[in-house]
């Protein structure tokens, strides 16, 4: 007998996307990357996959629970992270920042489970304060085709280029 853990035993790693709904396309790149993540074993959710009674409180409990927070920046994201927008829109990124800055204010800075992505041509300036140390670039991903593709994320600071996230480089 082994005391090694079977693939069963291993918990998967959890992982939130926190996106903006900024177009129907921009919504199915959000859930094409959920699925292709699901899809590796990793236990990703986004809101296009849940029903709860009490979005607020879901989106709390998302946060709180995930090993891993993936931040897609864009200028809507943005603007609605720093509270800018018009009252009454972009309430679930509105409430979505305010536990994201005060997971990053309880822990004085120090980061390590929120991650900036992009779809589109990276712009430092759609990073949100306190999680600008490096994101992930797929704006080049098909990722439709994510599930067949062998490259990974390499864990560098800065742009990181591979396509797809991987558990062992989270």
């Amino acid at each position: 007998s082994t005391d090694e853990p079977t693939k069963e035993s291993i918990t998967p790693i959890k992982v939130f996307i926190s996106y903006s709904k900024d177009s129907e396309e921009h919504n199915e790149r959000v859930y094409q990357l959920a699925q292709a993540l699901r899809g590796d074993g990793i236990d990703c959710m986004i809101d296009q996959l849940a029903e709860p009674d009490n979005w607020e409180r879901w989106m709390l409990n998302e946060i709180e629970s995930s090993d891993y927070v993936l931040v897609v920046c864009t200028s809507r994201y943005i603007k609605r992270y720093r509270g800018l927008e018009r009252p009454g829109t972009g309430l679930g990124v509105t409430w979505e920042s305010t536990l994201i800055l005060g997971q990053l204010y309880d822990s004085q800075g120090k980061n390590s489970k929120f991650i900036p992505i992009f779809f589109s041509t990276p712009n430092r300036e759609l990073i949100p304060d306190g999680i600008r140390s490096s994101y992930f670039n797929l704006s080049e991903d098909n990722l439709a085709d994510l599930a067949s593709d062998q490259n990974r994320l390499n864990g560098q600071s800065g742009d990181r280029k591979s396509t797809r996230l991987n558990s062992s480089h989270l």
